[in-house]
């Protein structure tokens, strides 16, 4: 899925501002009315050669998955040669999480995105 695709799937989010900076970057500004805080999340597309093999390394480590959650198809992420990054100030993850979870369920409807939090070194 393009971002392009993405930000299509997107747009009838509300307090979402979505804008396409350039071909690589989708820039999701959301506004959060509980707060009144305004968050940035970007989204891009990594195809570099670590992507693969960060993939076939975690393809064979751990597999740890929050509760409830099946674990990830292990072959489908070893073969793995692309990924969606999305980044945000830490301090906005109040007001970004909700947003996020809408562009991972839009990912991993369109594409079988496998979800996993680098913070928290855990798939979601």
């Amino acid at each position: 899925m393009s971002l392009d695709e993405l930000a299509r799937c997107l747009a009838s989010e509300r307090n979402l501002l979505l804008r396409l900076d350039q071909e690589n970057l989708l820039l999701v500004t959301v506004h959060d009315s509980l707060t009144g805080n305004d968050a940035d999340i970007t989204v891009s597309i990594d195809t570099g050669p670590h992507v693969a093999l960060e993939a076939a390394e975690l393809a064979a480590g751990d597999l740890t998955v929050d509760p409830g959650v099946p674990p990830p198809d292990r072959e489908a992420l070893c073969r793995a040669d692309a990924r969606y990054e999305l980044t945000w100030e830490l301090q906005f993850s109040d007001e970004t999480y909700n947003p996020m979870m809408v562009i991972a369920g839009e990912l991993i409807q369109a594409c079988g995105a496998i979800i996993y939090d680098i913070t928290n070194r855990r798939f979601v």
